[in-house]
């Protein structure tokens, strides 16, 4: 019973802040966040916005102790790191596509001009087209003396 309890009281402060604080192990990191954004010239505004859950006071400590050192010692400020590039979309990997065209991808002037050649009710475009569909449909009988005229592309 006693370890259960030890074990509980161990995991739920585990990831409690409060300890850190408490003991001041956070503040000395804090402090040293607030100095890196003094030494890179970056306002408090933007430390602060960087790091929200770090405790503004320790920064505000670390960013001004660090500004006396380099004013004491005429140290310049470095230039601050690039921030990372944000993550890339992911890029989708190209989905197979059926081959044959869906009725919803036919352009509607060919359906329609099929449904029309499909009735007979297409009209032919030149004279030449009108004796070929005649010749087809075995409309036109094809003798000796009219085979000269008559010619097949």
């Amino acid at each position: 019973m006693r370890a259960l309890f030890l074990l509980s009281v161990s995991t739920l402060l585990a990831g409690c802040n409060w300890i850190g604080n408490v003991t001041g192990l956070n503040s000395e990191a804090n402090q040293a966040i607030g100095a890196g954004c003094r030494q890179t010239g970056r306002s408090l505004e933007e430390c602060y916005i960087r790091h929200p859950d770090a405790d503004r006071a320790q920064i505000f400590a670390g960013w001004k102790q660090m500004n006396e050192y380099m004013s004491k010692h005429e140290l310049p400020t470095m230039n601050p790191p690039a921030d990372p590039a944000p993550p890339k979309p992911e890029v989708k990997k190209a989905e197979a596509k059926p081959t044959v065209m869906q009725p919803k991808q036919r352009d509607p002037e060919v359906e329609q001009l099929m449904r029309a050649i499909e009735d007979g009710n297409a009209k032919p475009q030149s004279a030449a087209k009108a004796m070929e569909k005649m010749l087809i449909e075995g409309k036109v009988p094809v003798s000796p003396d009219n085979a000269s005229s008559v010619t097949l592309r």
